[in-house]
Formats: structure tokens, C-alpha cells, sequence
């Protein structure tokens, strides 16, 4: 009887089968990146020396002068907030956001029901109410 290993999943054969192909697609892959690097690799250089061409003179570079800065820069601002705004319009329209939420911004005159006197100036205290101050009249709950 031979004694088998019950870690051993493989037989040597297939073990020996795995490795061969691992050889014969690492020896592929070392020729491919051969063969792809003598074809990047193989450009002629082309040697020029500093003598050779025409020499051209140095010349200062010119500054301008503020005014001229100063008109360039005048509307940048603007333009600017201009871009932004259509970009972000494009942008709110493309993804179908809402910008615009309708919110109270003043409460209204007369109150909703006379249980409401939050929304009236007629209650104790306020400066607004026009000399007018009533009680609060209670309600029996």
C-alpha cells in the first residue's frame, strides 16, 4: 500500500505539466517584449550641434506696461461668473437637478383660524402692533 499525503492535491505529472506551461508563456512574453522593444526602440537620432543652423539674437522680453494689464484684467470677473453660471446651468439641466426651493419668506396678515395668534400683530408685546395690545384670550381645553 502506498502511503498518499492528504494535502497533496496534484499528481506530480500535472505539477510537472503546470510548470512547462508556465516556462513556454514567460519564455512567449520575454520575446514579445523583445520583439516590441527593438521596434519602439530602433529610431534614428538625428544629431544637430549647437554651431550648425542659424543663430538667432537674444532680445529682452517685453513687460507691458499697467494700463495694459489693467484693461486685459478689466472684465475677467465677470466673464468668469458668465462662464460659470452657463456651465453650471448646463449642468443643473443635464442631471434634471432643482435649484429653486419655495420656501416662506413672510408670514401673512390674518391668521388661519383664531387659534392662531402667532401670525397676528395683534398679540401682548409686539412693537408693531400700533398701540393695539389685547389680552390673549384662552380657550378652555
Amino acid at each position: 500500500m502506498q502511503k498518499q499525503h492528504p494535502l497533496y492535491i496534484y499528481d506530480s505529472r500535472e505539477v510537472t505539466t503546470l510548470f512547462l506551461l508556465a516556462g513556454v508563456g514567460g519564455l512567449f512574453l520575454f520575446t514579445l517584449g523583445l520583439h516590441t522593444g527593438k521596434r519602439l526602440g530602433m529610431h534614428p537620432v538625428i544629431e544637430i550641434s549647437p554651431t550648425e543652423g542659424k543663430s538667432y539674437p537674444i532680445v529682452a522680453d517685453k513687460v507691458p506696461n499697467r494700463q495694459e494689464l489693467f484693461e486685459q484684467g478689466r472684465n475677467s470677473g465677470e466673464v468668469a461668473d458668465r462662464l460659470l453660471g452657463t456651465s453650471l446651468k448646463a449642468e443643473v439641466e443635464s442631471n434634471h437637478l432643482k435649484l429653486e426651493v419655495s420656501r416662506p419668506t413672510e408670514l401673512p396678515d390674518e391668521p388661519s383660524s383664531r387659534s392662531a395668534g402667532a401670525t397676528t400683530l395683534d398679540r401682548p408685546g409686539n412693537p408693531k402692533a400700533g398701540g393695539k395690545s389685547h389680552p390673549p384670550s384662552h380657550s378652555g381645553h
